[in-house]
């Protein structure tokens, strides 16, 4: 009987943040966007963008988007519905949204991306203002700075903009990556601990399509045969 042989499965990966303790009841309303540049140690999918949601204490939505240095569109992004009843620190968490179809973004190995945070308008902009009570779920490191870490994302630096009151705050049209040295940004290198972890993002490594393995040894065997008649 023939060996079955079965496509290699996704590697799947946590989400990149998790709530490691609590983070309290009174929470505040801080207008911007909030975000990490991140950079993919393999070929990835976007399985899910999320935010951290205080429950009652937020109402809205947020806009979540990953961008690519030098993009002029995200390169996926996902509306995280807010809000709730709960008043006690148990009912905050992440918020995820399933993404499915093209929205399932392909995310290159070595390549730099922002997740952001991007509308900032009513009471969604919530931060998750303190980095100690998040887990990170993979490496931490400068740009191009190899890591033994394991994880399929490498967590590179956080950030926050604070929008102008006037004219209305926007981010509409921009690359956030653009103005990452512009006045306005705060901008860190992260050696532990985060300050604004507000968005979240879930990934699997691309999987080796089924019968990669069988279609290539069968072009090699093909090449060897080819040789063996040619020195004839």
């Amino acid at each position: 009987m023939a060996a079955v042989i079965l496509p290699a499965a996704a590697d799947t990966s946590p989400a990149l943040f998790e709530k490691g303790s609590p983070v309290g009841p009174s929470v505040g309303q801080t207008p911007g966007s909030y975000g990490f540049y991140f950079t993919p140690n393999q070929d990835v999918r976007v399985a899910a963008l999320g935010a951290f949601n205080y429950s009652s204490y937020s109402s809205g939505s947020a806009l979540v988007e990953v961008w690519m240095q030098g993009a002029v569109s995200p390169e996926t992004s996902a509306i995280v519905p807010l809000g709730g009843t709960g008043t006690d620190e148990g009912s905050f968490d992440y918020t995820f949204t399933t993404l499915a179809g093209p929205a399932q973004a392909t995310l290159t190995a070595g390549t730099h991306y922002i997740l952001i945070w991007k509308d900032n308008q009513g009471t969604a902009v919530q931060p998750f203002a303190d980095g100690v009570h998040a887990v990170v779920n993979g490496p931490i490191a400068q740009y191009d700075v190899p890591t033994s870490t394991p994880g399929l994302l490498t967590l590179n630096y956080s950030y926050s903009f604070i929008l102008p009151t006037s004219p209305p705050p926007s981010l509409i049209g921009i690359n956030p990556w653009d103005e990452q040295h512009v006045n306005g940004w705060s901008k860190s290198i992260i050696n532990g601990d985060p300050t604004e972890m507000s968005v979240n993002i879930e990934v699997v490594a691309l999987p080796e399509l089924p019968g990669t393995g069988l279609l290539v040894a069968a072009a090699l065997g093909g090449l060897a045969i080819i040789r063996r008649f040619a020195r004839k």
